[in-house]
C-alpha cells in the first residue's frame, strides 16, 4: 500500500512538472500578429542584400518534396543570435515561449 502511494505521488509530481512546462509555452496570438505584420513592414523596406542576410539569419534548413518545401527556422534564443541586431527588427516584442 505505501508503495503504490509513493507510485501515485510521483506520478502526480511527474503531471504537475508537465502542466508548469506546457503552460510556459502558450503563444500570445495577439502579439504574435503584431510582430508579423511589423515583420512584413520592415521585410518590404530591406534591400536585396538585407534579405539575403536576414533570410540566412533565420533560415536553418530548406527540403524540397515532389509536393511541397519545408523551411526549419533557427531558434535565435538558444543561438544567441537576434532580430535586434538588425535595425529595422530592433524593436519586436517577444511572442513565443522562452
Amino acid at each position: 500500500m505505501e508503495g503504490e502511494k509513493r507510485g501515485l505521488e510521483k506520478e502526480i509530481k511527474k503531471l504537475d512538472d508537465q502542466i508548469s512546462r506546457l503552460s510556459r509555452n502558450i503563444i500570445d496570438y495577439e502579439k504574435m500578429k503584431k510582430n508579423l505584420n511589423l515583420f512584413a513592414n520592415a521585410f518590404e523596406s530591406l534591400s536585396p542584400e538585407e534579405i539575403k542576410r536576414l533570410l540566412r539569419l533565420l533560415v536553418k534548413k530548406v527540403t524540397f518534396y515532389k509536393d511541397r518545401i519545408h523551411i526549419s527556422l533557427r531558434d535565435l534564443t538558444a543561438s544567441g543570435l537576434s532580430l535586434e541586431k538588425i535595425p529595422r527588427f530592433g524593436n519586436f516584442q517577444i511572442w513565443l515561449p522562452e
